[in-house]
C-alpha cells in the first residue's frame, strides 16, 4: 500500500486499519457482484478479482479510518430487537386473546437524547416495528407514540434504545432537563403527567 496515503485528518492510517478497511470494501463490493449475477456462482471467477481490485483501488483512494458503526454493538441493538419482538408479540396477542387483559392505549410523548435526526429516525422506525407501539410523530428532538398500553415502562425502553443506538454509533447522548418531559393521554384524549 502507499505509505503517503493520508485520512481526512490528515494523519496516515496504520495497516491494520486499511486492512479493515480493504476486508470491508471487499465485502460491499462482494455483496454487490451478488446481486448484480443473482447470485451466480459461476461468475466469481471474475467476481473475485474484480471484487479484490475495486476493493485495493477504493481503500488506497478513500481509506476507512474508523468504522461508521461498531459491530458487536450492533450486536447487541439486533438481539435486544428479536427478543423484544418476540416478547412484545406474544404479549400483544396474549392482550388480543384475553380480553380480561388491561389495555389503557394512548399517546407517549417524550424528549430525545440521541443528536442528529438520523438517530432519531432510527430509534422512531426502531420502536414503530416493535409489537404494541407506533411512533406517531417526529420533530426534532421530541417523539409521539401510539401505545397499547400507557401503563408499561415506555419511557425506559426509549432510553435503552437510544443507548444502544448511540454504542452502535460511537455518539455521545445529550442532556435532558432534570425533570424528564413525559406525557401520556389515554384513548379519549385526557391528558396524565
Amino acid at each position: 500500500m502507499n505509505s503517503s496515503v493520508t485520512s481526512v485528518s490528515g494523519a496516515a492510517p496504520s495497516r491494520p486499519r486499511l486492512a479493515i478497511g480493504f476486508a470491508i470494501y471487499c465485502v460491499v463490493f462482494g455483496a454487490i457482484w451478488v446481486v448484480l449475477t443473482n447470485g451466480d456462482t459461476s461468475s466469481w471467477m471474475f467476481g473475485i478479482p474484480f471484487t479484490a481490485f475495486a476493493a485495493l483501488v477504493s481503500s488506497a483512494m478513500s481509506p476507512i479510518t474508523r468504522l461508521p458503526i461498531r459491530p458487536l454493538a450492533l450486536i447487541r441493538f439486533l438481539a435486544y430487537f428479536l427478543r423484544n419482538s418476540v416478547v412484545g408479540g406474544v404479549d400483544v396477542a396474549l392482550r388480543a386473546l384475553q380480553p380480561s387483559m388491561p389495555l389503557t392505549p394512548g399517546i407517549v410523548v417524550c424528549s430525545l437524547r440521541l443528536p442528529t435526526p438520523t438517530t432519531r429516525a432510527l430509534l422512531a422506525y426502531t420502536v414503530s416495528l416493535l409489537p404494541g407501539t407506533l411512533s406517531s410523530g417526529l420533530e426534532d428532538e421530541v417523539i409521539a407514540l401510539h401505545v397499547l398500553d400507557t401503563e408499561q415502562p415506555v419511557l425506559v425502553e426509549i432510553r435503552r434504545i437510544e443507548n444502544l443506538i448511540a454504542d452502535i454509533m460511537g455518539i455521545e447522548l445529550l442532556e435532558l432537563p432534570a425533570v424528564p418531559s413525559v406525557e401520556k393521554t389515554s384513548q379519549d384524549g385526557d391528558l396524565n403527567a
